[in-house]
């Protein structure tokens, strides 16, 4: 199938497909919670190619691993995404309550559903759960966004990056991995221009998790980051070209006339003004165009462009105006 790496927590696992003499390499996951680097060269010793840190690992613990390992075998740092509020996936709610094993890669996130309390002598009450000034205290862990971290891990030695993709939409692919390219490729964001970035996406708010050594009532009050989204994904650019023009597959209701943002695959932000009308791919101009539908752009577009709306979700007519 052309795999490059099997990614193994267990023991008896890894042992089991190291008798299969596979034709890839063999990984550690974030799951196998190495915290030192005797672990991590007992791996080595095991024939792994490289290890995922444990998240519960700060930076300067992660520089002193990689001093002791430096040059013998890789590391990978998780360094964007769910944060699980056990350690490292070491859970049984969402088996519990959903019957989906999170460390059978099948977590329903359980304990970022909507929770009340309720008084053993006041059966039926439901007291909502609110968030003060230093937090919230139960269960959801807010999402990992370490961005500003990358030149020290890269400097420490750090061979790859991970970013949680499983169960994510094309949207947040595209969005996340592109604006971790540019911060490994030398561009500086603040806090508050990367999270301007990072909120184009939903996510549960952001925080630097374990990074920094521990967590602090900063971590919930510098972040004004929330659930919603602050774009629609409307659409991407295919391969394909029909009289030289560009093929959009649309993903949610387009309106001819409105300004939308594009996001290229390097990265890059820009703006389109889509056309009025639009023409789709079976020859029909219409005002607005819908899911599963393909449009026409004379635009030279880059292939697997992303088409999003951005701003006010105030409802737009169908002539395009807000």
């Amino acid at each position: 199938m052309g795999a490059d790496a099997f990614i193994v927590s267990d023991l008896g696992v890894l042992m089991e497909l190291k008798k299969l003499d596979l034709n890839a390499a063999l990984h550690v996951s974030t799951q196998a919670n190495t915290t030192s680097y005797q672990t991590v060269m007992a791996y080595k010793e095991l024939g792994i190619k490289r290890v995922n840190l444990a998240r519960e690992l700060s930076i300067d613990q992660i520089k002193q691993i990689q001093k002791k390992i430096k040059g013998q075998i890789e590391t990978e740092v998780f360094i964007s995404g769910a944060v699980c509020f056990s350690y490292s996936g070491r859970c049984a709610i969402s088996d519990y309550l959903a019957g989906f094993r999170a460390n059978r890669g099948e977590c329903k996130h359980a304990c970022r559903w909507k929770y009340a309390v309720v008084e053993e002598t006041r059966p039926g009450q439901y007291m909502p759960v609110f968030e003060d000034e230093r937090g919230l205290y139960l269960f959801n862990s807010r999402e990992l966004a370490l961005f500003e971290f990358v030149p020290a891990l890269k400097e420490a030695g750090v061979d790859a990056i991970k970013i949680e993709g499983r169960m994510k939409s094309i949207h947040y692919i595209a969005s996340v991995v592109s604006f971790y390219r540019q911060v490994i490729d030398g561009k500086r964001f603040t806090w508050e221009h990367g999270l301007e970035r990072l909120n184009r996406v939903p996510n549960r708010g952001y925080s630097t998790g374990f990074m920094k050594g521990k967590i602090d009532s900063s971590d919930y009050q510098r972040d004004k980051s929330t659930s919603q989204s602050e774009s629609i994904f409307v659409g991407n650019v295919t391969e394909e070209r029909i009289n030289g023009m560009c093929v959009l597959e649309v993903r949610n209701k387009i309106f001819a006339g409105e300004e939308l943002e594009t996001l290229s695959p390097d990265g890059s932000l820009s703006t389109i003004t889509m056309p009025a009308p639009l023409s789709t791919t079976d020859n029909r101009q219409v005002d607005f165009a819908n899911n599963s539908q393909f449009i026409l752009l004379e635009q030279d577009l880059k292939p697997y462009m992303i088409l999003r709306r951005v701003g006010s979700k105030e409802s737009v007519n169908m002539s395009g105006k807000k």
